[in-house]
């Protein structure tokens, strides 16, 4: 099983994750720890560079929302999805809730 990975670059106004692996129900405890660090110090906005990222389900665009209402108010940036992820993105008309860059 591949687990889900991140970094996080914060400059105080942009936060920018990069993730990596699989974010389905596996990362649930992974995204929460991150979302715990994100709200300690919440930035102007969030980028989640899905680059790396293999693979999604429903949980793991669950969490995606759930990063975006915990820190509303703060616009939430889908960039560079690839493949499957981005299908799913298209399927689900994620469009609605992120900005979504490719």
């Amino acid at each position: 099983m591949i687990v889900m990975e991140y970094k996080v670059q914060n400059d105080g106004s942009t936060a920018l994750v990069t993730l990596e692996g699989q974010l389905d129900f596996s990362a649930n405890d992974t995204f929460e720890k991150l979302l715990d660090t994100l709200k300690s110090n919440p930035p102007s906005k969030l980028v989640f560079d899905l680059t790396g990222l293999s693979t999604i389900d429903s949980v793991g665009l669950g969490l995606l929302y759930i990063a975006s209402e915990d820190l509303s108010g703060v616009p939430v940036v889908l960039r560079n999805p690839q493949g499957y992820v981005a299908r799913l993105l298209d399927l689900t008309d994620a469009a609605k809730m992120f900005q979504i860059e490719r």
